[in-house]
């Protein structure tokens, strides 16, 4: 254990000792600390022996910082509060001496930890910010009154997609990689066959249909302890400019909200974050969060 006046490092041998010790402090934030509790989670169910964590406590023992390393290859760093470059440094600096980076190929984080973690890595590592986004989330769903109204006719209906609304989807999910992610680094993203097809067995993808017609799409992601994602949010150019996707997004929220505490979901940064399609059901502004590509 390293330790210095007000904080000292802990890294764990086992994958199960640092969740006993960490999981409860990481929950605190787990909206931002998602990919984080979902690596440990992963990492415990495939037994993997490639692995590196540590957390930093201060001398009060309450938790600091952490960080999950799953695979040798992805890095998450857990959300700091306020800025805190000497617990991230202090991390990281034990990460780099046990050689734990040499596989690495991409960093993720919240806002300020990413920036810190940058700023130590990038001494001894190529790296590139990508996939830059708003971070929201929602506990209940506030309609604007435009949406209301919509959510409210009776012509409008959310449905679970099935095998014959393939066709459509893979048209709709490509649709969504083009558009949205079109500046984004596609490069861990499954083929869009493949995404639809698990999406579908999962019963994951929801549909919105006005007049029996499909006009907008949505997908439920990434159950947490407490909460749960939306993700592909999409509606095609013609039914744009309908408040469609706002509909759509809500409906569902509403429907998750049922089994999880909140749902969450990422947004472009090239949005207003205090006013788009997902406030306007009610989604608060958290943060932001992005990837830190290694080696580009």
């Amino acid at each position: 254990m390293l330790l210095n006046n007000q904080i000292s490092l802990k890294t764990y041998e086992t994958v199960q000792e640092f969740v006993d010790e960490a999981t409860h402090s990481l929950l605190l934030h787990e909206v931002q600390n998602t990919f984080l509790l979902l690596a440990t989670q992963q990492a415990l169910k495939e037994a993997s022996p490639d692995f590196y964590c540590n957390a930093v406590w201060d001398s009060q023992d309450k938790f600091v910082f952490a960080l999950f390393s799953l695979n040798n290859t992805m890095l998450y760093g857990s959300f700091l509060p306020k800025e805190n470059a000497e617990a991230v440094n202090m991390a990281l600096n034990d990460f780099i001496h046990a050689k734990a980076y040499v596989s690495l190929t991409f960093i993720h984080g919240f806002q300020p930890a990413l920036s810190c973690m940058q700023n130590c890595l990038q001494t001894i590592l190529k790296l590139k910010l990508v996939d830059p986004v708003w971070s929201y989330d929602n506990k209940q769903v506030e309609y604007s009154p435009e949406v209301l109204q919509l959510v409210q006719s009776p012509n409008i209906e959310l449905k679970t997609g099935t095998e014959k609304d393939m066709p459509l989807l893979l048209k709709w999910t490509q649709g969504f990689q083009d558009d949205v992610l079109r500046n984004f680094d596609a490069s861990m993203l499954p083929p869009v066959q493949e995404a639809v097809s698990g999406a579908l067995k999962e019963q994951a993808i929801y549909l919105l249909y006005v007049d029996d017609l499909p006009v907008s799409m949505a997908w439920k992601r990434r159950p947490t302890f407490n909460g749960i994602a939306i993700t592909l949010v999409y509606t095609p150019p013609s039914e744009r400019k309908n408040n469609y996707g706002s509909v759509c997004t809500g409906m569902l929220t509403e429907l998750l909200l049922k089994e999880f505490k909140f749902v969450t979901l990422f947004v472009t940064k090239h949005q207003n974050p205090e006013k788009n399609l997902y406030t306007s059901v009610g989604f608060k502004f958290l943060g932001e969060a992005g990837r830190l590509v290694v080696g580009i």
